[in-house]
C-alpha cells in the first residue's frame, strides 16, 4: 500500500475505533458519549479506493463505522426536524439575554420550539459557550407555556412566559432554570429573563 491511502486508512480507523469506543462506553455506563459523523469509514473508504489491492475491500469502510450507522438510523428525525424548522414554520422569534448569555428562541408551527444559548466567556477561561434544546409550546390562559423534550415528573424542564405590554416584551414568571457551575450549560433562561422579538 502506498504512504497517502496508508495515511488515509489509518486516519480512517482511528476514528472507527473512537466511535465504537463511545458506542460501547454508552452501552456499559447507561452515560450517552457522542460519536463523530461517519468520517472514520469515509476515509477506509477513500483510502482503499487509492489502493489497487485494496480497492475491493473498500465498501467495507463505511459499514464498518457505527456512526454511519446511528446517522442512517438519524436521518428521518433529521429531516422531520429541518421541516420543523423551516422559515415558512417559524411564528416568532424572540432574542434576550441574562448573566453573559445570550440567547434565541423561535416558536414554530405545530407546537415546536428551539431555544439556542451562547456563553461569552471571558478571555483565559473555559467552560460551555453554546447550546441548544427544543420541545412544544402552547397557549394557556393567557401565558405560553414551554415544555422542554427533557420534561418529566420527577426532572420538569419547563418555563412560562406571559407578555408585558409596559416594557413590549415577553417575560419569564416561571422557569426550571439550574445555575451554571461554568461547566454545565443551563437548558432554560431563569425568571424575569425578558425576550423581545427579533426585527
Amino acid at each position: 500500500m502506498n504512504l497517502f491511502p496508508m495515511i488515509l486508512v489509518s486516519i480512517g480507523v482511528m476514528f472507527v475505533i473512537l466511535n465504537w469506543t463511545c458506542l460501547l462506553t454508552s452501552l456499559f455506563t447507561r452515560k450517552f458519549s457522542s460519536m463523530v459523523p461517519p468520517l472514520g469509514g469515509l476515509f477506509v473508504t477513500i483510502g482503499l479506493l487509492f489502493d489497487a489491492g485494496g480497492r475491493r475491500y473498500a465498501w467495507l469502510g463505511l459499514p464498518a463505522d457505527c456512526g454511519f450507522w446511528a446517522l442512517l438510523a438519524a436521518a428521518p428525525l433529521l429531516i422531520r426536524d429541518a421541516r420543523r424548522r423551516s422559515r415558512r414554520n417559524l411564528v416568532m422569534k424572540l432574542i434576550g439575554s441574562f448573566d453573559s448569555v445570550s440567547l434565541t428562541l423561535s416558536l414554530y408551527r405545530n407546537d415546536y420550539f428551539c431555544i439556542e444559548l451562547a456563553h461569552a466567556l471571558p478571555p483565559n477561561t473555559v467552560g460551555w459557550n453554546a447550546r441548544s434544546s427544543f420541545g412544544s409550546w402552547s397557549q394557556e390562559s393567557g401565558r405560553m407555556v414551554l415544555r422542554s423534550h427533557t420534561d418529566a415528573p420527577e426532572h420538569p424542564s419547563r418555563m412560562v412566559m406571559t407578555f408585558n405590554p409596559n416594557l413590549n416584551c415577553y417575560e419569564t414568571i416561571e422557569s426550571s432554570f439550574e445555575p451554571t457551575n461554568g461547566y454545565r450549560a443551563p437548558e432554560l433562561p431563569p425568571v424575569g429573563t425578558k425576550l423581545r422579538t427579533d426585527s
